[in-house]
This record gives C-alpha cells, sequence and structure tokens, in this order.
C-alpha cells in the first residue's frame, strides 16, 4: 500500500508540475528599421548597379516594419517630402513572408528570409522593379548635375526587375 500512495503522489506531482506549453512567439516580432539595402542578380545589360548599396534606394530617410505578434504589422518610410504607412496581416511559411496589405502603396509584399533571424539582424530579399541606366549608358555618361541624371533617365531609363536585399537591424 505504500509504494501505491507514493507511485500516486509522484504521478500526481508530476502532473501538477507539467504547464500549459507557451505558444513559441516568431523571432521576426518586433520592429526592424532598414540600414542598408543591396541590389543584387541584375540582368545583362544592367550589372553596373549590381551591389550597389544604398539606404535611399526607395528615396526614404527611415524605413522601418513592426511584425506583431497577433500576426498584424506596420510599415513606415519616411521620405524628405513626406511619408508612406501600410499595415496589414502577415504569415510566415519557413523562409517566406507574404504581407496582406490593407492599401497598396507600391512596396513589397512577399519577402524571402535569406539568412535565420537573430536577434538583432534580420536579411530579408524582395523582388523590385526600378527605373534604371542601361550599362552602355553608365559606362559612357558623365553626369555634372541632378539635371542631366534627370534628361539621361528620361531618355534611356528602362523598367527592371531587380531582386533587393534589405538589410534590417531592432
Amino acid at each position: 500500500m505504500k509504494n501505491y500512495l507514493l507511485l500516486l503522489s509522484l504521478a500526481v506531482l508530476i502532473l501538477a508540475s507539467c504547464k500549459d506549453d507557451e505558444p513559441e512567439i516568431d523571432p521576426l516580432v518586433g520592429e526592424w528599421e532598414l540600414v542598408e539595402m543591396e541590389m543584387v542578380d541584375l540582368p545583362n545589360g544592367f550589372v553596373n548597379f549590381e551591389g550597389v548599396t544604398d539606404i535611399n534606394v526607395y528615396g526614404e530617410s527611415l524605413f522601418t516594419i513592426e511584425f506583431n505578434a497577433d500576426m498584424t504589422f506596420e510599415r513606415t518610410l519616411r521620405f524628405s517630402n513626406g511619408r508612406v504607412e501600410d499595415d496589414g496581416t502577415w504569415e510566415r511559411d519557413d523562409d517566406e513572408i507574404e504581407l496582406d496589405v490593407e492599401d497598396d502603396e507600391g512596396l513589397p509584399d512577399t519577402y524571402v528570409i535569406v539568412e535565420d533571424v537573430d536577434d538583432d539582424e534580420l536579411l530579408l530579399s524582395a523582388e523590385v522593379t526600378y527605373n534604371l541606366l542601361p550599362d552602355a549608358v553608365t559606362d559612357t555618361a558623365t553626369i555634372d548635375s541632378q539635371e542631366e541624371l534627370v534628361a539621361l533617365y528620361e531618355a534611356y531609363g528602362q523598367s527592371v526587375k531587380v531582386t533587393v536585399n534589405h538589410y534590417f537591424e531592432r
């Protein structure tokens, strides 16, 4: 009988010590700030832009995205002459993040996680269409003013789909 009571006591103790497992929070959850962008995998004829790193690819001075635990997100781009904000819900499927945007502001709605998310850094990749100058123009052009650059883009600029790596930090 003693053994039976001992086993029963142990069983009750084990069951009492078991808690409901807390749901694991996705490491994406939190606010991320863009620190650098890089164009990669450019098509032939536009390779002069390969590896170009510029925080202002969108012309922004600040780009943040906040992934919330309730699967909503908020994105903000601050420009010198205004800002763009969007929000909606997000879903993660392995290494792909899909954003369901309420108001389409022309920003990517699909990102690929290039490297595992760590506590402080996040590397996302997205396909984006830019107006770029062909290599033949950038190899020979001498640009002395903003007006000359605008004229070159008006004359020779082409819409090109490129992959852009977005480097974020918390």
